[in-house]
């Protein structure tokens, strides 16, 4: 049996059983079905706002394949909005040698000026971070929300480059 709420499906074992007094047979769903689907509905009740928390991280490498880096941000999702809550990133791997990396910048932000809300931040952090944004606000789940961060980092080995690595939930 599917039992649906909104966009959330249950899906419930159902059993036959026979209704000997109205001469029928009827369904049934197991005891334990029927307490997991109510502590289900009031987890509902508690995020009546559909609000979850979710998070997205991906690595890259510089052009040179000298340097891997890796971003993770993480957000809270609430109905039609998102906000970053935190942005986490470090160098995972170094493998050409007598290559130098220096951070320049971290930016981040939940942005979209047509709703209102525009919440940024820049950090100067070494090669590894951690930072809770401290955000409040949401804004839009769309192309016109930006909704994440970008982490851009100096290379050297004689010359200099840079390497910017964007990470976007929303953009």
């Amino acid at each position: 049996m599917q039992i649906e709420n909104g966009n959330t499906k249950y899906f419930l074992k159902t059993y036959e059983i026979e209704d000997k007094e109205h001469n029928s047979k009827i369904l049934t769903a197991s005891t334990d079905d029927i307490s997991q689907l109510r502590e289900q509905a009031s987890l509902l009740d508690l995020f009546q706002n559909n609000v979850f928390a979710g998070d997205y991280g991906d690595g890259k490498w510089d052009k040179t394949d000298s340097v891997y880096f890796t971003l993770r941000i993480y957000f809270t999702t609430k109905s039609t909005t998102a906000r970053l809550d935190r942005i986490v990133g470090k160098v995972k791997k170094q493998v050409q040698p007598g290559v130098s990396v220096k951070t320049k910048i971290v930016f981040f932000r939940t942005l979209n000026p047509a709703a209102g809300v525009n919440q940024q931040k820049n950090k100067y952090p070494a090669l590894g971070f951690d930072y809770k944004t401290g955000f409040k606000k949401y804004a839009p789940k769309h192309s016109s929300s930006f909704i994440g961060g970008t982490w851009q980092t100096t290379l050297k080995r004689g010359s200099s480059w840079t390497c910017s690595f964007p990470l976007y939930l929303y953009k």
